[in-house]
């Protein structure tokens, strides 16, 4: 499975809270944003293998009852390199849905350009949703202290 060049650099940007957490890391590409990594908690929760995941864009993961609206802001959140934190609704392999508080960084190359999307997920119950986003922009703090770190 895929690492973080430096095991240290992931752990140095996420936060305390969301080191347990399922973890995707994606690509800014221009009109996709292809999964490159996922931990084995993302694999175990969902029920889709690395085959079925790598390569694709995370939104195999919305289905029926999916807020349009929360897709679109973490797509809005992507185009403009910020940071969210939403809860949504979103789906296993087998179908069965889930609510899931997402965050989702954007973490930059040393030279401030936009290098990868991090986002975390963290299963919750209907009583912990939240009904209002949480939009933030963390560039300061999301910087990757060496340029060349790669995902291989």
């Amino acid at each position: 499975m895929p690492i973080f060049g430096d095991p240290d650099e992931l752990e140095r940007l996420l936060g305390a809270d969301e080191h347990e957490l399922s973890i995707l890391v994606a690509e800014p590409l221009e009109d996709e944003h292809p999964l490159i990594w996922a931990n084995e908690q993302f694999y175990a929760r969902t029920g889709y293998t690395e085959a079925e995941v790598l390569g694709r864009d995370w939104t195999f993961l919305a289905g029926e009852y999916t807020d349009d609206d929360a897709v679109e802001l973490i797509y809005e959140i992507m185009r403009e390199g910020k940071a969210v934190d939403l809860d949504v609704r979103l789906y296993r392999k087998d179908r069965s849905t889930f609510w899931n508080r997402v965050r989702v960084r954007s973490i930059y190359d040393g030279d401030w350009n936009l290098s990868y999307f991090v986002a975390t997920h963290r299963l919750i119950t209907p009583s912990e949703i939240r009904p209002v986003p949480v939009v933030s922009d963390e560039r300061d703090k999301l910087q990757l202290r060496d340029r060349t770190m790669k995902w291989n």
